[in-house]
């Protein structure tokens, strides 16, 4: 029997690909490529009592230590692990820039590709994210992009399939609410877009309106450093925000973010009366935030706040 094979980075992608196949109710064998061992550790995890079974996976070398030579050997290998499963009814993947991505389906023959966007430096569909999925996408017999967004705020040519996140949703709908606030973090500092003494006041200012609250950092964010530097409790967590909150619990009051993704996609799974802060921050992104908000918010209560 035919099956759908899932290649997945991160255990935020295996999150998505198990609410993929809840929302269309499929079976898919899950292939992981990864750079560190604790995405192995919890994509295991989410893959237990679900739709997914994870096959195989290999670990890759990112950065400066990756020779092409090196990359180029690891990508063969790579080929010869994942040939034999794609032979099924369709391949979906995530990160279509990646070097291992690209060239990966350039060797292989696939039926239908279905690329999964998941972040929103990708949601404009343009630029660099545009040419890598059209590169991948364009050519094939089908084609199909995945999104917690539709069709309309994409603008792609390709058919968009709008990812609910229902069964995570139904999970939160009983739980309590508390006077809570959560900061979701950022690479601010690290990609240069903010300095570290006005990403601190940010979150002073934070501090100064709401109290000590969680702040769960972006992976490239220097932990210690925020230990250093800030008033809020630092909540070093392997497993996707949204996967914390669904485990938690109870809910917080509120969440603050300055430019996540995940505050969309808690926007589709938290209950209404959990308040979504979205801080104004140094970005010139007012107009897409606006954008992104009026096609995703619905019941959900989203602020515009600037504690800069």
């Amino acid at each position: 029997m035919n099956r759908n094979l899932i290649i997945v980075h991160t255990p935020f992608h295996a999150m998505i690909a198990l609410e993929f196949s809840k929302q269309y109710k499929i079976y898919a064998d899950l292939y992981v490529i990864y750079d560190q061992e604790k995405y192995l550790i919890n994509i295991r995890d989410i893959c237990i009592n679900s739709n997914l079974t994870l096959i195989g996976h290999t670990k890759i070398i990112y950065g400066p230590s990756a020779s092409f030579l090196n990359r180029a050997l690891e990508l063969l290998s790579l080929f010869f692990k994942i040939k034999v499963f794609v032979k099924n009814n369709m391949v979906m993947t995530f990160q279509p820039c990646s070097f291992y991505i690209k060239y990966l389906f350039k060797l292989l023959y696939v039926k239908k590709v279905v690329v999964a966007e998941e972040g929103l430096a990708n949601i404009t569909y343009k630029s660099l994210y545009k040419s890598c999925t059209d590169e991948l996408l364009f050519g094939k017999r089908e084609a199909e992009i995945i999104s917690i967004f539709n069709k309309n705020l994409l603008e792609c040519p390709f058919p968009v399939l709008e990812l609910s996140l229902g069964h995570l949703s139904k999970l939160c709908l009983k739980k309590n609410i508390i006077n809570k606030t959560i900061i979701i973090g950022g690479p601010y500092v690290y990609d240069e877009l903010v300095s570290k003494k006005d990403y601190y006041g940010y979150l002073n200012n934070i501090y100064i309106k709401y109290g000590k609250c969680d702040y769960y950092p972006h992976r490239r964010e220097d932990v210690f450093e925020l230990k250093r530097n800030v008033k809020h409790i630092i909540v070093q967590n392997n497993e996707p925000i949204e996967l914390s909150m669904v485990n938690s619990v109870e809910l917080p009051a509120r969440i603050i973010s300055g430019y996540s993704y995940a505050i969309f996609t808690l926007g589709k799974i938290l209950p209404s009366k959990v308040e979504l802060n979205i801080s104004k921050m140094m970005l010139d992104d007012s107009d897409l935030q606006l954008k992104i908000i009026s096609h995703i918010k619905k019941n959900k209560t989203y602020k515009r706040i600037n504690l800069i």
